[in-house]
């Protein structure tokens, strides 16, 4: 780490940052693969059979997004770490970390006074605490954010440090980014802009013309990569599919960029949104007036510039999914973290000014930033427990049987250090023991409708433990269904209904 960042303001700001990144991780961070994760572990089977080719790597796509360089990076993570996900979810901290300083690092070159640099770092490190990104900091498979996140702010850094010099490595990071989902391809853009700009600041002809024949370049690039991704076919896409027109996009693109703060109510998350895009659209108005000539202008700009192309590629793409899909993990929050960076950016560099007006406009955005890490926390703490309650029950429906035959399962199952955890988890609630040791008929009913909420990832996901009621409510809910089962029915708790109704009406459910 550089003296001159260890000597900073910002040392402060960021160690209480990677502490709070460090709890989240080793409080909630799972040992279990989920959803798409998957994918990492079927790779690796596949290198180990030689059936992995370099060429079959390269053109890996999970639906519509190419991810190659993800799946490197997690082969290397489960080679390194096998059978746990975990390091890779503690790897998603450290790169959003890792960005979030170099960010500083190059933005803070524009500021002299120690309270400008010490709320620069505290803005930039607030958008990395935002609770609406929780569904992607603790799963392993978005591997592939933080580090196009980390790859898109070195290579802001090295253009700024290195101009034209810079663009090899540059390029190459393009490369590595265009196998990180459809999102990554457009650091060719971001790069070609600011490439660009350095370019005719120099007042160099040669360089006019080499940063026009990049950005044309990596337009053409970005198009083809555009073209290849869009004729690829999206398998998972939800039953409720409806054909969106130009304003139900408009709308929930708005609705979009409002869920950062966390929340569901589409009129608020609406509301937020326009906030948010006016909230950027000052900033980018004063670093216009300024030219972009001060370094934490062109920072701000490039990182909320990216974020918005994303969130406006997800709006085209995901729109006729509707916006309570989106809603439902907060698909997109991830993305609106430069946003909020950028944002801040643009306080600080307000606030250097003389005028009261610029001043008092960037306190304003400042606290603008701030409000979605308070708003995100109910989500954030919700989102957290069940992730790890609901890897802590794949452990356990998994790994604890008396043996395990897949082979496939049995590499996964040695990651069971919380393993005691795991068996827990899968006995019956404290609360139904304490009905069937007053009631021992009850035990087969209860034991049934435990088995069919473990089995059923539904019931998971609308039951959670951490919930202190969700034993009574479960109870309620077997009782309701129980009533509406046929007889007939595999999954019948109906022979049970009455017992579920007499216990019920017993308990006051």
């Amino acid at each position: 780490m550089p003296a001159r960042f260890i000597r900073s303001p910002a040392l402060a700001p960021f160690l209480f940052t990677l502490g709070i990144l460090a709890f989240w991780i080793f409080q909630y961070g799972p040992h279990w693969p989920y959803r798409d994760g998957f994918i990492y572990f079927h790779a690796l089977d596949e290198l180990t059979d030689g059936r992995l080719s370099a060429s079959r790597l390269l053109i890996s796509h999970d639906n519509q997004h190419p991810i190659a360089f993800q799946l490197v990076v997690a082969i290397l993570f489960l080679k390194a770490f096998p059978g746990n996900v975990w390091p890779m979810i503690a790897a998603n901290a450290v790169m959003l970390w890792l960005s979030a300083v170099v960010l500083y690092m190059v933005a803070a070159q524009s500021l002299t006074s120690y309270w400008h640099r010490l709320a620069l770092a505290c803005l930039i490190c607030a958008s990395t605490l935002i609770g609406s990104q929780t569904s992607s900091l603790l799963w392993e498979f978005q591997i592939w954010f933080y580090s196009t996140l980390l790859l898109l702010a070195l290579n802001i850094a090295l253009t700024e440090r290195f101009g034209l010099k810079a663009y090899p490595v540059v390029i190459l990071f393009c490369i590595f980014a265009t196998g990180n989902e459809a999102q990554g391809a457009f650091l060719w853009l971001i790069g070609a802009v600011h490439i660009l700009y350095i370019a005719i600041s120099s007042g160099k002809r040669g360089d006019r013309v080499a940063g026009l024949a990049i950005l044309a370049s990596h337009i053409i690039i970005f198009s083809v990569l555009a073209l290849i991704m869009n004729n690829l076919e999206y398998r998972d896409a939800p039953r409720d599919v409806f054909n969106a027109h130009f304003i139900d996009k408009v709308v929930y693109g708005v609705q979009l960029v409002g869920g950062g703060f966390g929340v569901r109510n589409q009129n608020a998350a609406f509301a937020f949104g326009v906030l948010s895009l006016v909230a950027w659209g000052m900033g980018l108005v004063f670093a216009i007036r300024r030219r972009f000539s001060c370094v934490i202008d062109r920072v701000a700009f490039l990182v909320s510039a990216v974020s918005l192309m994303w969130c406006a590629a997800f709006t085209v793409g995901r729109a006729s999914f509707g916006i309570a899909w989106a809603f439902g993990e907060f698909h997109a929050s991830l993305m609106l973290i430069p946003l909020y960076s950028g944002i801040g950016m643009y306080s600080v560099s307000m606030l250097t000014q003389s005028r009261i007006a610029w001043r008092a406009a960037g306190a304003c955005l400042g606290i603008f930033v701030i409000a979605p890490v308070v708003t995100g926390i109910p989500f954030a703490i919700q989102r957290s427990e069940y992730i790890r309650d609901n890897s802590l029950l794949d452990v356990a429906l998994d790994c604890t049987g008396s043996s395990v035959k897949d082979p496939f399962m049995r590499s996964l199952c040695g990651i069971n250090n919380r393993s005691a955890d795991a068996s827990s988890i899968l006995r019956l609630p404290t609360y139904y023991e304490q009905i069937i040791a007053g009631e021992e008929g009850a035990s087969d009913a209860l034991h049934a409708l435990w088995r069919v909420y473990l089995s059923r990832q539904d019931l998971r996901d609308a039951f959670s433990p951490s919930d202190p009621n969700f034993a009574m409510n479960l109870l309620r809910w077997g009782a309701v269904e129980a009533s509406h089962e046929r007889k007939d029915d595999s999954q019948a708790l109906s022979q049970y209904a009455s017992t579920f109704q007499s216990l019920v009406k017993r308990l006051g459910l």
